[in-house]
Order: C-alpha cells, then sequence, then structure tokens
C-alpha cells in the first residue's frame, strides 16, 4: 500500500493541505511554545504551523526542558519574559500594560489542561517566571477539538489574543491566525466521514 503524499511545506497530506491558509504577520512578542509530549504529533495540534506565520515564534519540546538551561538562555534575550499560565498570581495583560510592565517574550505551553498543569508543576524554575493570564474571556472558534476547560482556547487562539493584548488591538492585525484556524476547521471536517461530519453543522 503506498504511503499518502504529504506537502513537503505545511508537511500534511497533500489533500488537506494548509499552505493556502498561510499568511505572515508582523508582530514584536517573542514566543516560546513549549509543547507537551506527543502533542506535536497530533493531527489536530493547532501550535505546530504557528512558526509558519511568524519568525517571532519557535516552538521546543518537553524533553528540549528537561534541562531548564534552553529556557533560561531564550529568557536572558529578553528584557522581560512571562509565563501564561492562569495562577493565582497571575495578572491580567492589560494590567500588566498599564502598569507599565509589559513582556516582549512570553512562553506558552501547548498541551491538554492536564498535561500543561503538569508540566507547569514539574519544573519550578517556572514559577520564577512572572505569570500573565488574558484579559478577556473569548468564545474559541476551533470547531474540530472539544475541551472540557471552561472558557478553553486552542493555543493558536491563545497566542493571537496574548500577543494583540500585549502590543495593542490597533497595532497589530492578528486575522492570519484566525484565517488559518478557519482553515484547519474547514479542512479536517471537509474529510470527516458523512456521519462524523454531521455532528459539526
Amino acid at each position: 500500500m503506498s504511503k499518502r503524499k504529504t506537502c513537503s511545506h505545511c508537511m500534511y497530506p497533500e489533500t488537506r493541505c494548509l499552505c493556502s491558509f498561510l499568511t505572515p504577520i508582523k508582530h514584536k512578542t517573542k514566543i516560546t511554545i513549549i509543547q507537551c509530549d506527543k502533542e506535536g504529533s497530533n493531527a489536530k495540534n493547532t501550535a505546530k504551523l504557528l512558526p509558519f506565520l511568524s519568525k517571532n515564534i519557535s516552538i521546543v519540546t518537553e524533553q528540549d526542558i528537561a534541562d531548564s538551561k534552553l529556557l533560561n538562555e531564550l529568557s536572558l534575550q529578553s528584557k522581560e519574559t512571562a509565563i501564561l499560565f492562569p495562577s493565582q498570581v497571575a495578572k491580567p495583560i492589560s494590567t500588566c500594560v498599564n502598569d507599565s510592565f509589559c513582556f516582549d517574550h512570553l512562553i506558552v505551553i501547548d498541551g491538554t489542561w492536564k498535561k500543561a498543569k503538569k508540566l507547569f508543576y514539574t519544573h519550578p524554575w517556572l514559577n520564577g517566571l512572572s505569570h500573565v493570564a488574558l484579559s478577556e474571556v473569548y468564545m474559541s472558534q476551533y470547531a474540530i477539538r472539544k475541551t472540557m476547560i471552561k472558557n478553553g482556547l486552542s493555543t493558536l487562539e491563545a497566542v493571537a489574543y496574548a500577543i494583540s493584548e500585549n502590543e495593542g488591538v490597533n497595532n497589530v492585525d492578528i486575522s492570519p491566525f484566525f484565517k488559518l484556524l478557519d482553515g484547519i476547521n474547514k479542512t479536517f471536517i471537509e474529510h470527516m466521514p458523512k456521519d462524523v461530519k454531521s455532528r459539526y453543522k
């Protein structure tokens, strides 16, 4: 049996190529995504496509931070580094901006909420970073992967809103993020079996 042909750019099967939905975006905030174990191999993962949108977005794996040296080095490259994590001491991003504390490097954990919490608490040095949270409650537009977490967002959405809140809605156009998300939704639903597809209408 022959293997399915894969797009050499987005690395998705050619029948589900997402390249037409990839539009470069310019923003100042550096984003480092820590990807939980096996999350990158999930076909519905949204984070792995984000580096295609921006040179300021990079991904490291859970294995990469077994030694905190890598992230410590990344932190030293920025004047202010924060982690997007809704801990009890997390400050809403808009409040940070108003207080003149504005990060230029944001770390985001990519994975289920259960895995994200485990990763966060397994690496106590992450607690030494400033904790921030989104200032607004957003409705998720990610249709093909469900979560039981109230107001839960995909990593793509969380990154987009964090950038917008940090840099100002009038200073950065985050629509390319949602063009990609719409493409992911439509492409996956289009290739679902009819009985499964009906659940998403």
